[in-house]
């Protein structure tokens, strides 16, 4: 199941903040999260998505770090 009420924010710098909240209502337990980023390219061309290491259900936010990014560059995220 997907996590509700997503919210990202930018922090200082590059770092990205992402918050959500544990689905109300889920078929399965749900063990673990994790953040997928890729950077969306101008020419059309497909970019690899990049994943975060498991973020445990119990969390409620995620910091991508700015060391994974590049300044001036447009993420997707999923």
């Amino acid at each position: 199941s997907s996590p509700e009420n997503v919210e990202i924010n930018q922090l200082d710098g590059l770092d990205i903040e992402i918050k959500w909240k544990y689905p109300i209502k889920t078929p399965v337990k749900i063990d673990f999260y994790r953040v997928f980023y890729r950077e969306v390219l101008k020419n059309g061309s497909i970019s690899y998505w990049h994943s975060s290491e498991e973020i445990s259900a119990l969390e409620n936010s995620y910091l991508l770090q700015k060391e994974l990014l590049q300044p001036h560059k447009l993420y997707e995220l999923e």
